[in-house]
C-alpha cells in the first residue's frame, strides 16, 4: 500500500492560518483533515469544491490556489499529525495522541520511511499495538531497520536451555546470554535465570 500524504496551506500570509491535510492511500483520496484557524468563507468553500482531489492526479489543481506540499514533519504538531493520518491509513481508525506523547515526539524524527517501517513490522520487540509512546521507546530500533533491514534470525532458544549452554564458547555464551536479556530474562542472586514476567521467588 502506498500511502502519501500532503500538507495545505494558504499562499497569502495572514488570510487564512492553519493547514488541511490530506491522506491518499494508493493515489485515492483516503482521508482529510481541516485544520484552519476559522471557517472557510462562501468563495473560499466554492475554489475548495471545484478543485478539490479525489486522486492524486487531481492535486495538481488544487496548486493553482493553495500552497501543497508533501508531508515533512519538522514541527512536534506535523510529527503528531504524520504519526496520526499514517495510522489512519494502516489501521482505519483514528489515533489520539496523549499529552505526554505531544511533549516527547519532538525529540524524534518522523518520516514517512520510518513510519513504513514501524507499522510494517510487528516482531520482537515491536508489536501489533502501535503508539507514539511506542515508537519513541523504538525509536533507534525502527531505525535501523529502516537503515539496515531486519536482523538474522539467532541462533540461540528464545529460553534458557542450561545443556545448550554447556555447548557454548565463551564468546557465544556472552551472546547468548545478551540474547536472553533483550528477551526479557534476568539473572538473580544464585545467578539463577528468570523467566520475563515471573517473579524470584
Amino acid at each position: 500500500m502506498n500511502i502519501s500524504i500532503y500538507k495545505i496551506t494558504t499562499r497569502k500570509a495572514g488570510s487564512l492560518k492553519g493547514a488541511a491535510y490530506i491522506l491518499f492511500k494508493d493515489d485515492i483520496l483516503s482521508a482529510v483533515n481541516w485544520e484552519f484557524k476559522r471557517p472557510l468563507t462562501d468563495r473560499e468553500k466554492d475554489i475548495v469544491r471545484a478543485k478539490f482531489p479525489f486522486n492524486l492526479t487531481d492535486l495538481t489543481a488544487l496548486k493553482e490556489v493553495f500552497e501543497v506540499t508533501e508531508m515533512e514533519a519538522k514541527t512536534a504538531h506535523d510529527k503528531l499529525k504524520l504519526f496520526c493520518m499514517y495510522f489512519k491509513a494502516k489501521r482505519g481508525s483514528t489515533y489520539t495522541a496523549k499529552k505526554q506523547e505531544k511533549a516527547n515526539i519532538k525529540e524524534v524524527v518522523v518520516t514517512k520511511g520510518l513510519l513504513n517501517t514501524y507499522f510494517s513490522n510487528d516482531s520482537f520487540p515491536l508489536t501489533y499495538a502501535k503508539s507514539i509512546n511506542d515508537y519513541i521507546r523504538h525509536y533507534n530500533y525502527i531505525r535501523d531497520i529502516n537503515r539496515n533491514g531486519l536482523p538474522e534470525k539467532s541462533k540461540f532458544p528464545n529460553e534458557y536451555d542450561a545443556r545448550f549452554e554447556k555447548q557454548l564458547s565463551p564468546e557465544e555464551l556472552s551472546q547468548y546470554w545478551s540474547h536472553l536479556r533483550n528477551l526479557g530474562f534476568r539473572q538473580n542472586d544464585r545467578r539463577v535465570w528468570i523467566s520475563p514476567g515471573k517473579l524470584d521467588i
